[in-house]
């Protein structure tokens, strides 16, 4: 969604997208209209009383909309993944239920969501794969002492 820059141009339908082409693919992809997307991005609905306005957004209230709409699809997505993953995990402890403590540790995925990346200026690769291995290894000794007070 961060592809979907905004202009500063403003008319009274709201400010306009840089490449409106790439909108139409992200509402392709989220199978959705691509005017009602539109619209939602750049104008927002008052009610005063009985009467329905349309005003249209300015550029930075056009980007705090598809900052938020991102956000939101990024935590359904997050949500589903880690559900399903649940649901994997139990389907697969009530087949092989003969022992639920080596099943459990045998079972066992960790997903960890860390926000802040996307906001650097320069996300090189390198800095990617250290803060991976350290991650990884603070997970390997948090999940090592967890099962091993837990279970044993």
């Amino acid at each position: 969604m961060c592809c979907v820059q905004v202009l500063t141009t403003f008319t009274t339908t709201g400010c306009e997208f840089v490449d409106p082409e790439v909108l139409k693919l992200v509402a392709k992809l989220l199978s959705c209209d691509y005017d009602a997307l539109n619209n939602v991005l750049k104008t927002r609905t008052m009610t005063a009383g009985r009467e329905t306005y349309t005003v249209p957004m300015s550029k930075e209230q056009a980007e705090g909309a598809r900052d938020a709409l991102a956000m939101l699809l990024y935590s359904r997505l997050f949500d589903w993944l880690v559900a399903a993953l649940n649901d994997n995990i139990a389907a697969g402890k009530k087949k092989n239920s003969a022992d639920p403590k080596k099943i459990a540790v045998e079972s066992c995925i960790g997903v960890l969501d860390i926000y802040g990346f996307e906001s650097f200026q320069v996300f090189a690769l390198s800095l990617s794969l250290s803060l991976s291995l350290s991650l990884s290894l603070s997970l390997s000794v948090f999940f090592s002492l967890f099962l091993r007070n837990s279970f044993f």
